[in-house]
């Protein structure tokens, strides 16, 4: 089992990792730049920290879902699930969304403390799972670095 934890470890080491670059880059945002849309397909910074602030939220449950039944499944659609995070968020200030989202992945914390406890039997999913978020924290810096012009990147 050693190379599993290992595997979370890395996992965990870039979640981290990749948090701080994209937080970075949302503190560097001017503000006229906040809400302006095309960082991501239509969607603005704002609703990209929406949308990770929602996956934040989510899926410490699935962790301790993971912790109690290995075997947990959910189903999601990832488009469907976004936009309503989006959109739960979309009367917030930028102020409001990056403090939920900070707060979020505070939260997040919370659960993986609660993996490590657990010690469980299979370190897989829960490796998969914070990969996928520290290579989409990763993905959304890039896209804001590009979305900005040259002289603020």
């Amino acid at each position: 089992m050693p190379i599993v934890l290992s595997d979370f470890q890395a996992a965990l080491e870039n979640f981290h990792r990749s948090y701080g670059e994209f937080l970075s880059a949302c503190k560097r945002l001017k503000p006229e730049d906040r809400e302006r849309s095309g960082v991501c397909g239509i969607w603005s910074p704002k609703q990209v920290v929406a949308h990770l602030a929602g996956w934040l939220r989510e899926e410490p449950t699935t962790f301790r879902q993971l912790i109690r039944n290995p075997n947990y499944h959910k189903h999601y659609d990832e488009d469907e699930f976004n936009a309503q995070s989006v959109a739960e968020r979309a009367a917030w200030d930028w102020d409001q969304t990056l403090a939920d989202f900070i707060d979020s992945y505070r939260s997040y914390e919370e659960a993986i403390t609660e993996i490590v406890v657990a010690n469980p039997p299979d370190w897989r999913p829960f490796t998969a799972m914070l990969k996928v978020m520290g290579d989409d924290f990763l993905l959304h810096k890039d896209q804001l670095m590009q979305w900005l012009p040259a002289d603020r990147r």
